[in-house]
Order: structure tokens, then sequence, then C-alpha cells
């Protein structure tokens, strides 16, 4: 952790540049799903909208699959048999200067979840509303015609709701809005271009401070991504992708919560994830639509490990439209 920070640091306050840039090529941004991967020009402007789904489905207990009925023989009273989140995420991008762009996110989260108790009777939750504020400055470290260097400094500010409930009780760490603590983003995106094809690699720490007023805090995040993405033709290209993310368990408890419900008031969120994903973007390069990007990316998980029990990926997907003024 020690050695990324200062790798960040040193990034943020020594850049180098060139004049030939890369922004023309259809594969100069990362897959939709990946943020922080590319800047922009002073006081160029882009806007963006992403749709983002990801189901659940099932449980495993460490690299293993767990039916329902195993968890509810427990003295878990329920057990969770799937789970839907589906995010609108509005972004925006501004060139501070040519070095320097800064970049806000937000997003509205909507959470389906259906239980299952130890009778094979069914319930549903379900929590609406906005997420955390992300807030980030992304600093050009290099740039030419071969490849982009850029490091990424941010805040997630705790904008969403951690007091949502269900009949008078509030809802586990998962149906929650929000962290409730202000957090620290870093990481570093590092891309290379070559005539045919581009490769890129992205380290990123979520770090979480403090308690939130519930006396928790989720646990610190860790990504590494690494992609490859085919221009097709000057407008259109594929992209495969690779991801391993870690997350710590959840620090401190919500004592309001039954331990016994299920189990997904337990503290162990701790797993590690591997996921696979293949995606496509276009440019447009009409006028009407100049500085348009449309893209679209399918994950699925191919190894899960986890503390205790949790709910089993399914799959994600991303549909994304930027534009650039």
């Amino acid at each position: 952790m020690k050695k990324t920070i200062l790798i960040l640091l040193i990034g943020l306050t020594t850049t180098t540049f060139a004049d030939n840039l890369i922004t023309k090529r259809v594969d100069s941004h990362a897959p939709i799903s990946i943020m922080n991967d590319h800047n922009h020009t002073k006081s160029e402007i882009m806007t963006s909208y992403r749709l983002m789904t990801m189901t659940m489905d099932g449980n495993i207990q460490g690299n293993n699959d767990i039916t329902m009925t195993d968890i509810t023989n427990t003295n878990y009273m329920m057990a969770p048999q799937s789970m839907t989140m589906t995010m609108h995420m509005i972004g925006i991008m501004y060139g501070l200067t040519k070095q320097t762009t800064l970049m806000a996110m937000s997003s509205y989260q909507e959470k389906d979840m259906t239980m299952i108790n130890k009778m094979n009777q069914s319930s549903n939750s379900r929590t609406t509303g906005l997420s955390d504020l992300k807030l980030s400055a992304l600093q050009t470290i290099s740039k030419t015609d071969k490849q982009s260097w850029i490091a990424h400094i941010g805040l997630s500010l705790p904008i969403g709701s951690i007091d949502e409930t269900d009949d008078n009780n509030r809802l586990a760490y998962p149906m929650q809005l929000g962290s409730g603590t202000v957090d620290v983003v870093l990481g570093t995106t590092y891309t290379k271009f070559i005539k045919s094809f581009s490769l890129g690699s992205q380290i990123s720490n979520i770090i979480r401070t403090g308690k939130n007023k519930h006396q928790y805090r989720l646990g610190h995040s860790f990504s590494v991504i690494t992609w490859l993405a085919k221009p097709i033709t000057n407008n259109w290209s594929i992209s495969l992708r690779l991801t391993r993310l870690s997350n710590e368990d959840i620090n401190g408890s919500d004592s309001s919560l039954n331990t016994m419900m299920s189990p997904t008031t337990s503290t162990n969120t701790g797993n590690v994830i591997y996921t696979t994903g293949i995606g496509s973007n276009i440019k447009f390069s009409k006028q009407y639509l100049k500085g348009a990007r449309l893209a679209i990316e399918l994950t699925k998980p191919i190894s899960q490990n986890v503390n205790g029990i949790q709910m089993k990926n399914k799959y994600s997907y991303t549909i994304g439209y930027q534009q650039a003024f």
C-alpha cells in the first residue's frame, strides 16, 4: 500500500508530455465499466451516462456453492435467494489544464433482494436512492502517441443512505445505498497503443476512513484490471478484460442487525473475485454526433472465494453514452 501511494504521489508531481495525442483512436478509452482511465485537453468537457445492472443468484461459502436449505438448517432464520442492483450513473469530466482533468460522478441505485425462510416462504425487500458522490482529479504522468500513463486521486462523499429499512427494521449491509464514511480513492492507469490494438492496466484502491454513525465501516478494496482492445474500423473497437477485485471484511458492526437473521447481516464480507468481460465501443464521427461514444460491456465471474457465506455473483452489464464538447 505504501509503495502504491508513493508511486501515485510521484506521478502527481512529475509529468512529461509529447505533442502527439492518441485521443483520435477509437480505443483511446478503456472498456465502459472502467473509470478514471483517460484525461481531456484544457477546457474540454465530457458528460456521460451509464446503466449498470448486476445480478446475484444463490450463495457460496469459501469457493463452494451452498444451498438455501443448508443455510436455513443452521442457526440462520433466512437465506438470500437472489439480488439485482441497477445503477444509473451520471458523470462529468472537465479539462482543467492540459495535464489535469477533474471528474464528478453520482448514481441512482435500485436494489432488490429475495429471501427464503425455514418454511420455504419468500419475501422481498427493495431500496432506491442516490449513492455516494465521487470527486476525483486525474493527472497525466506521461502521454505520447504510443502510450498514456495517468494517476488519479479522489474522495467518495457519504451521500448515500445507510438508514434503509423494511417494516421498521434496518436492512442488512448489501441493501444500504452508501458507505456512511468519507473514502479515499487512489489509482493509476497505463495504456500502450500499438498499430492494430491497445493494452491497458489499472490498479485502484478504495481506502475507508473512520466509522459511520452506525459504528462500522465497509472493508477496503483493491482492484487490478487488464484489458486488450482491438479497433475493427476507425470508429468501432472490441475489448476483452480481466479483473481481480479483493474486499476486506467490514470493521465494526451495526448493533441494530440481528446476526442470526441471515448471512447478509454478517461482517464477513471479505472476498477475492476474478471476472472477465467482453465489450464494444463505437465512436461517432458525423458532425451532429461528433465527440459521442456508445459502448457496452458484459462481465461474468470466473472465480469467487469469500469469507463466510455470501451471495454468488452471476453477471453484470454496462451500457454507456459519452459526449465530449
